[in-house]
């Protein structure tokens, strides 16, 4: 991902228009097959959300109706889909500004909500809530938090209520999510400038947030570890990738699009529809991108819609 000056732009954009997918284009044609019905989805899927045209959305159940909270950008599934943390805010009525913002647990199954984090107490001086993750046990709620200058990680134990703050020794994207290992390793996408011209790069840090290496290149998108932690997939805007940790191992498995989660055995994915490339449709497919199925039950998700 290349960017020139649009920092600002970008964050101005989010907060006009929410969180959008990215305009992904595709010439050649997608080889899958259809997976027409939510009985046919992978074991490690049949309870997963996705945020699909604005609306919560279950895979095994789409047309169960779910109550949408307003999410004022971030957002992350937990990864036994029994929870949903997203960025919230105060509404001022009849200004076109916000309130308070602070961060909301919601449990998917009861409907019951919490509030985890409010900014006038844990961040005040932050400038915005970039995007949040949970750590592979749920215990742990990750928050990437932008100020001025920087952006650092809050993390929160979702039982005790304690916080820490992790500062990284290197510039991050913000706004793409992170991925964090069973030890506490963090996956994220930094900026790094090249003259006038600022390309997207994988990080990972240590626990304590020190730089241990970058790797990948013009990376597009939120790029998460695979579950035997010793490989990542991505897209740069053009492909989806697989990346040994190592460096020695890197493959294009699919075509240009996003990767939304990876559970278990399966990839979800999110890959524009050849003739209408503003356009996207839902696939799954095995960890290497391969008998790729396009849920076919599920409707297409449009920017311009």
């Amino acid at each position: 991902m290349k960017i020139k000056g649009i920092f600002g732009a970008f964050f101005v954009l989010m907060l006009i228009a929410g969180c959008t997918s990215p305009n992904l284009s595709q010439k050649a044609s997608i080889n899958s097959i259809n997976l027409s019905s939510p009985h046919e989805l992978p074991d490690s899927l049949k309870n997963a959300y996705v945020l699909w045209n604005s609306k919560i959305i279950e895979l095994a159940q789409p047309d169960k109706q779910s109550s949408t909270p307003y999410i004022y950008g971030a957002a992350a599934f937990s990864h036994d889909y029994q929870y949903l943390a997203y960025n919230t805010c105060d509404i001022q009525k009849g200004f076109d500004q916000i309130g308070k913002e602070y961060i909301v647990l919601l449990n998917l199954k009861t409907g019951k909500s919490k509030i985890v984090v409010k900014q006038e107490d844990s961040f005040p001086q932050a400038v915005f809530v970039a995007a949040l993750n949970f750590s592979p046990d749920d215990s742990t709620l990750y928050i990437a938090v932008g100020f001025s200058e920087d952006t650092h990680f809050l993390k929160v134990d979702l039982d005790s209520g304690e916080t820490e703050w992790i500062s990284v020794s290197t510039h991050i994207w913000g706004f793409s999510t992170p991925d964090i290992t069973k030890e506490g390793q963090i996956l994220d996408l930094c900026s790094v400038i090249v003259g006038n011209t600022v390309y997207g790069e994988n990080c990972l840090f240590d626990p304590q947030g020190h730089l241990l290496r970058y790797f990948g290149t013009d990376v597009d998108w939120a790029s998460k570890f695979l579950p035997d932690e010793q490989s990542i997939v991505y897209s740069d805007g053009n492909s989806i990738y697989i990346e040994s940790l190592n460096g020695r191992e890197r493959r294009r498995i699919l075509p240009k699009g996003h990767i939304i989660a990876v559970a278990g055995d399966a990839l979800l994915v999110s890959l524009a529809m050849p003739q209408k490339p503003e356009c996207e449709r839902l696939y799954v497919s095995n960890l290497d991108g391969s008998d790729l199925r396009l849920l076919s039950y599920i409707p297409k998700q449009c920017a311009s819609e």
